[in-house]
C-alpha cells in the first residue's frame, strides 16, 4: 500500500469526534479503490480523538494535530496543502462512506476531464441508528446549476470529490464563512465549473435534526446568505477593500428583519418535517414488529 501513489486524497477535519471518528476511518479502510490517502487534521480536540487517530497503523492514514481549534475551513485547507492526490474527497469525521464511494466518484471524474466536482446521494444517519433520505440532490446537471444560481447547495458537499487543481485555483475555503465554507466555495466555482450528482447513495451522513435549535438555525442561515453575498463580489470590489466581513455585513437592519422572517418560517417547516419523519419511521418499525410476531 505504501508504494501506491494516491489518486484520491481524503480530507478530514476532526474536533472532539472520539465517539464517531473510528467508524469514519473504518469506512475508508473498506474502500474498493485502494489508491487513497486520508489526511486527518485533529482541530484542537480535548477528548480522545487524537489517541484514536494515531493508533491506526495503515500508512495511508496521515494524522496531524493542531494545538488549538481553528475551525473546519482552516483545518481542511491545512489538510489540502499536504494532499498528493489529483482528486480531493471530503471525509467528515462523523460520516460513513459506502465501500464503492471513492471508486464511483473517481471514475466519473476520470471519464470527463471537464468535470470539477462529482458527488452522490446521501442517507441521513440518525442518533438511534436508523437511516432515511432527507434531501435528494438532482442528477440533471442543469438543475444542479439552477440550485447554485438560487444560492443553495446543488450537491452534497460531505459526499463530494473534486479536482485538487480546481480547489487550489479558487483559493480553498474562506475561513470567515463559518458553517458555509462549502457553499461559499461552490458558489464561487459554479459559474465556470461543472458539477454532477450520481444517483447512487455513497454516504451515510450523521445528522440530529432534534438538536437544531432556533439560535443555531439563524446563525447557520446567516452565514449561508453571507456566502451568497460573497459570490456576487467583483474583482474590483476585492481590490478596493469594499468587501464586508460577516459581522459588518449582518448589522444591516433591513437584512436582519428579512433573514429573521424568512428563516423563522423555514425553521417551523423543518421541525414539522422532521417530526413527521420520526413518527413515520416509528410507525414502520411498529408495523414490522407486529408482522414479525404474527
Amino acid at each position: 500500500l505504501m508504494s501506491i501513489r494516491p489518486e484520491v486524497s481524503g480530507i478530514m477535519a476532526a474536533h472532539n469526534a472520539a465517539s464517531v471518528i473510528g467508524q469514519a476511518i473504518e469506512s475508508m479502510l473498506a474502500q474498493t479503490l485502494e489508491a487513497w490517502e486520508l489526511i486527518i487534521v485533529d482541530d484542537g480536540s480535548t477528548d480522545e480523538t487524537w489517541d484514536i487517530v494515531r493508533d491506526y497503523g495503515d500508512p495511508r492514514i496521515k494524522p496531524q494535530r493542531l494545538q488549538r481549534n481553528v475551525g473546519a475551513a482552516k483545518a481542511r485547507n491545512i489538510a489540502v496543502a499536504q494532499a498528493q492526490g489529483q482528486f480531493l474527497a471530503i471525509v467528515d469525521s462523523d460520516d460513513i462512506s459506502r465501500p464503492n464511494r471513492l471508486e464511483l466518484l473517481a471514475a466519473a471524474l476520470r471519464r470527463d476531464s471537464t468535470l470539477a466536482v462529482a458527488s452522490g446521494q446521501v442517507l441521513h444517519l440518525l442518533p438511534d441508528g436508523t437511516e432515511r433520505p432527507l434531501v435528494h440532490y438532482p442528477t440533471d446537471e442543469a438543475e444542479v446549476l439552477l440550485r447554485f444560481r438560487r444560492g443553495v447547495m446543488g450537491v452534497a458537499h460531505a459526499a463530494c470529490m473534486m479536482r485538487s487543481a480546481v480547489f487550489m485555483r479558487y483559493g480553498g475555503y474562506h475561513t470567515g464563512a463559518v458553517f458555509a465554507e462549502d457553499l461559499d466555495l461552490f458558489l464561487r466555482m459554479h459559474r465556470q465549473e461543472r458539477f454532477i450528482n450520481l444517483p447512487t447513495i455513497v454516504l451515510s451522513y450523521r445528522n440530529n435534526p432534534a438538536g437544531v435549535n432556533l439560535p443555531f438555525w439563524f446563525r447557520f442561515h446567516q452565514y449561508h446568505e453571507y456566502a451568497g453575498y460573497r459570490s456576487k463580489i467583483t474583482t474590483s470590489s476585492v481590490n478596493d477593500g469594499s468587501v464586508l466581513d460577516f459581522e459588518k455585513w449582518r448589522r444591516n437592519p433591513w437584512r436582519c428583519r428579512r433573514v429573521y422572517t424568512r428563516h423563522m418560517l423555514r425553521f417551523v417547516k423543518y421541525r414539522l418535517a422532521n417530526h413527521w419523519a420520526r413518527n413515520h419511521v416509528r410507525r414502520e418499525g411498529q408495523t414490522a414488529a407486529r408482522e414479525g410476531w404474527s
